[in-house]
């Protein structure tokens, strides 16, 4: 069921908060996410964010670069470039940093079983330290998963005290994976840090399909594509943007 939490804040409730995810330079769904939330967080709570230094190693990345190209970080305040994925002494250096600035809550964006090692241990810091730890899921397991990423997973989700989903399926999967857990569930926003469309672009089929992201196979875009082959129909016009 989903529960609410209070609303309104003022100069003598603005919470203490610490938001762990990747932000610019680093690319994707993610870091847009992240960066958005801790933008509207910043206004009402007293706000760390802790980003990366180093997010994947070259190997595991399936593309050129998992940055932006102008490779730019935010200068934002409250942010701090600090956590590198391979180097667990920068662990260490954010989860005194976390316990130093004394957060009621710090909130962790979850999506995938790579970052197991590296939150698990910032979580069960934070809880030792009486930090109230949230974990807002993105995806409950990886898309493409297997028994001991599901495992792994687990072992994470444990340290949460409370979940934030974006959706009554995933609301699900956290309950088959911890049943009575807390769980909070909000619709995922609408970016509105994209330029607005200067021109209207003429329509080039009855049909226009819109491919949007980071192309992963999961995604299934060559399903997609074999199948508008089959239909051999030219009133449908797909545009990949990835």
């Amino acid at each position: 069921m989903e529960e609410k939490e209070p609303t309104g804040t003022n100069s003598q409730t603005r919470r203490r908060m610490v938001v762990v995810g990747p932000m610019p330079p680093f690319r994707g769904g993610i870091a847009h996410h992240t960066t958005a939330l801790c933008k509207v967080l910043a206004k009402y709570t007293d706000l760390l964010a802790i980003s990366f230094t180093r997010q994947y190693p070259r190997f595991l990345f399936p593309g050129e670069s998992d940055m932006e190209p102008d490779g730019v970080r935010l200068d934002e305040p409250y942010i701090r470039y600090l956590i590198d994925s391979l180097n667990p002494l920068t662990w260490r250096a954010a989860l005194r940093m976390i316990i130093l600035t004394s957060p009621e809550i710090v909130l962790f964006p979850w999506w995938t079983v790579f970052w197991v090692p590296c939150f698990w241990y910032l979580a069960r810091g934070c809880r030792k330290a009486n930090i109230h730890v949230r974990i807002l899921c993105h995806n409950i397991v990886d898309h493409e998963t297997v028994a001991w990423k599901k495992t792994l997973t687990k072992l994470f989700l444990k340290q949460g005290q409370s979940f934030l989903v974006q959706s009554q399926e995933e609301q699900k999967r956290l309950s088959n994976v911890l049943p009575g857990a807390k769980v909070f569930i909000h619709p995922h926003p609408v970016y509105e840090h994209f330029p607005r469309s200067e021109a209207k672009l003429p329509r080039r089929a009855k049909l226009e399909l819109l491919f949007f992201g980071l192309v992963r196979p999961y995604k299934g875009l060559d399903v997609l594509i074999d199948a508008l082959g089959l239909l051999q129909n030219e009133c449908i016009h797909l545009t990949v943007a990835g």
